[in-house]
């Protein structure tokens, strides 16, 4: 027997050894831009400066969790070289989210010898709505710091819970992806050379992506202000103007504390809104900072109802880190068919419990119980052997990766890319991905749908591109990345699409770069296909809506085979319920090459999901229309016996919901308002529309329950936000079923 144990403390004897543990001989300092405004949603980055007390040092930079009870996240590592003296920063790019997860550590490592460590707080998990401030005045724009002051939610108010932070110059991003962080981007009184040319085309980029863009001029602005405002068309034309009743029209007062003012162009208003992509730029046409106005005491009152009339907290969706469906969706690698745990586990559960004591009593009746030591052993290594031949070409017959894009067009010149990519080596061992240049990447591993960091070597050559490399990566195991940048050569749709009626009529051109394998016309959670298309092609669109469309629940617990875990990722990834959008939808196999395994006789597979914003024209009146189940209520209050039963129900008993709908918004002027009420479900059902001029809730008789609202009629009916109410009561206590209402909107595009 001691022969076995012999062969065993060999074994061990070259496993490798623990780290030793040295003085810091190396200074760690660390930064985290914008910490203060961070949303988890978005991506942040983590400078570290690393300066070399001692020695010259070649080495790695080592990023990992310093929760011992988190075995699941890896070690995200970079090269670092440093002379004796010499002082380097490097950078690590991550979702927000990370730094908010738990305590992280930075750690120096020069082989099996730790020189430094550096334990990371956890970042605060707050997203209030921020307000960034660039001006040489550090009071400026100060009348928009509502968070302290106490102001009560309300569901029809954009502005509520606002937080203004001042950063100097140099602390603005250079990165599009960074300034998300923000909501507004105010910019005052500031030097032309004040921001760097590579920091206002992030700006640029950002606006055109959803951001909100606040420039305050006046007839003495020169500097960056004015060459934001030259961007967006509005020439310099100084001078003085006696229009101010606007400050009194939006004050709801009957005088102002000027008569006059000095603005920037004379032939436009005191407030000019400019669309660019997604985003917009607010332009105050004077000097908000200037007196009496800056302390005018109804100033705030004036910003509260320009950020309400703007929607300056509800531009255009600024997407988030990557959409979470990717990396789910991108581990479903085609012609993969990696093997279920439980399977793993019965055949090794098997061999303990039958194989492993059916050997040992073998041997014993021989009389060679000694040998044990060697054979169960060595069973068990035939067994794993076995389970990697036969197994390997049970799941895959090469080395595969499958590469899944969401693409957001925002015009024809400029689309928004997330991607995430799965890698699946048959052997293991060490490869390498490439990151296309431009795009900001981290190497993931995902668990029970949460993402953390795994282990990866990151290293950015001269021109700027990423590259991953994957170390010691067990038999059949897939590894991941994540990305996202913006693309210039996507191109876009041409659609002209009518709607009569329920009928949908006109032509859709792809004008973008991809063969298109299926197109859809989506509208909230209903799906329509219109087939496939090529690039150039044009076709033929003549369709028939549901007018009241219900989503098929899925029952997601389910245990379900490849084929139908795609199909449901396909339509998380084409569906927006609750969006208040329409959306033509592209699937496309073509390649688009954002990640790149690097390694021999590897399976490339690729889907682009390809989405753009298009509007519906009603054939008579030629205003744009959004058919019912587009624009989706919201709740604004429930009293008592009223529960949300699954989507689009409710149960009441001797209660009521009242509901609220975005009718007008940045985006369209509400002219005609489409309520159908009459239905068996709602008859039992007391019905209130709330009268916004009067202050009153009127109720809906039910041979009038048929509701159109258009014109002056219909804005009696809003509140300042452009919001209408609703409220359905159940007087009696037999609880009953009732779906939330449905709307049909016409409006004029602003």
């Amino acid at each position: 027997m001691w022969k076995w144990i012999v062969v065993l403390a060999l074994l061990f004897a070259g496993l490798p050894a623990q780290m030793a543990w040295a003085d810091n001989e190396v200074e760690i300092e660390v930064d985290i831009p914008l910490s203060e405004i961070l949303k988890q949603n978005q991506w942040a980055k983590l400078d570290v400066t690393l300066t070399s007390e001692t020695q010259d040092i070649s080495g790695m930079l080592q990023l990992e969790s310093d929760d011992h009870a988190n075995a699941k996240s890896g070690v995200l590592a970079q090269a670092v070289t440093l002379s004796k003296g010499q002082t380097k920063t490097y950078q690590f790019t991550l979702p927000a989210v990370y730094l908010m997860r738990g305590p992280l550590r930075i750690q120096v490592v020069e082989g099996n010898k730790v020189l430094a460590t550096e334990k990371l707080e956890t970042v605060g998990t707050s997203d209030p709505r921020t307000v960034v401030v660039l001006d040489q005045n550090r009071n400026a724009f100060h009348f928009m710091n509502l968070l302290n002051e106490g102001v009560a939610y309300r569901y029809d108010s954009s502005w509520n819970e606002a937080k203004t932070v001042h950063l100097s110059p140099s602390e603005l991003p250079d990165d599009s992806l960074m300034l998300r962080h923000m909501n507004i981007l105010a910019i005052g009184n500031l030097a032309a050379d004040a921001i760097r040319p590579a920091q206002v085309e992030a700006v640029k980029s950002w606006v055109q992506g959803g951001g909100v863009l606040l420039l305050s001029t006046g007839d003495k602005a020169s500097g960056a202000a004015a060459n934001l405002a030259e961007w967006i068309q509005v020439k310099k034309n100084p001078g003085a103007t006696q229009n101010v009743e606007e400050l009194k029209f939006l004050t709801k007062q009957t005088s102002s504390p000027v008569t006059s003012l000095g603005v920037y162009n004379r032939d436009e208003s005191l407030f000019v809104l400019k669309k660019v992509g997604r985003g917009k730029v607010l332009l105050a046409n004077y000097d908000v900072s200037a007196e009496p106005l800056a302390s005018w005491q109804y100033n705030r009152d004036l910003w509260s109802q320009l950020a309400t009339k703007y929607q300056l907290f509800t531009a255009g969706n600024q997407g988030v880190a990557v959409n979470g469906v990717l990396p789910e969706f991108s581990k479903l690698i085609p012609g993969v068919n990696l093997p279920r745990v439980e399977w793993l586990a019965v055949i090794w559960l098997v061999y303990i419990l039958v194989i492993a004591p059916l050997l040992y009593v073998i041997l014993k009746r021989k009389d060679r119980r000694e040998w044990a030591w060697g054979i169960i052993p060595a069973s068990a290594l035939v067994l794993m052997i076995g389970v990697y031949v036969i197994g390997k070409s049970m799941v895959t017959d090469g080395n595969s990766s499958y590469s899944v894009s969401e693409i957001n067009i925002i015009d024809h010149k400029l689309a928004d890319v997330q991607t995430a990519a799965s890698f699946l080596a048959t052997a293991g061992g060490e490869y390498t991905v490439h990151i296309e240049k431009g795009y900001t990447a981290l190497p993931i591993a995902l668990t029970s749908h949460n993402t953390w960091l795994t282990n990866a070597s990151t290293e950015q050559n001269e021109a700027g591109q990423l590259t991953f490399h994957y170390q010691h990566v067990p038999y059949l195991t897939l590894r991941q990345a994540i990305a996202s940048g913006e693309k210039t050569d996507i191109g876009s749709f041409e659609a002209q699409l009518n709607m009569e009626g329920q009928q949908v009529r006109g032509t859709v051109k792809n004008h973008t770069s991809f063969d298109l394998d299926e197109l859809f016309l989506v509208m909230g959670m209903q799906r329509i296909p219109l087939g496939a298309i090529k690039k150039g092609e044009e076709k033929q669109v003549d369709l028939t809506l549901q007018p009241f469309f219900a989503p098929q629940e899925m029952n997601r617990d389910a245990v379900m085979d490849r084929d139908q875990l795609v199909e449901i990722s396909k339509r998380d990834l084409t569906t927006f319920y609750g969006d208040n959008s329409i959306r033509l939808v592209g699937l496309s196999s073509q390649p688009m090459p954002v990640v790149t395994m690097d390694l021999s006789d590897t399976q490339a597979h690729h889907l682009q999901v390809i989405k753009q914003k298009i509007t519906l024209k009603d054939t008579e009146t030629k205003r744009s229309v959004y058919p019912f189940g587009i624009h989706t209520p919201y709740v604004i209050a429930q009293e008592g016996e009223a529960y949300p039963l699954h989507t689009g129900q409710w149960q009441i008993g001797r209660g009521s919901v009242t509901f609220g709908l975005a009718v007008s918004d940045d985006q369209v002027e509400a002219q005609k308002l489409e309520i159908p009420l009459e239905a068996s479900s709602y008859l039992l059902f007391k019905k209130e529309l709330f009268h916004a001029s009067s202050n009153q809730w009127i109720e809906v008789p039910n041979e009038k329950a048929h509701i159109v609202l258009e014109g002056a009629e219909l804005k009696q009916y809003l509140t300042s936000a452009g919001h209408l109410r609703l409220r359905i009561t159940n007087s009696s206590d037999q609880r009953l079923n009732v779906p939330e209402p449905s709307f049909r909107l016409e409006g004029e595009e602003k």
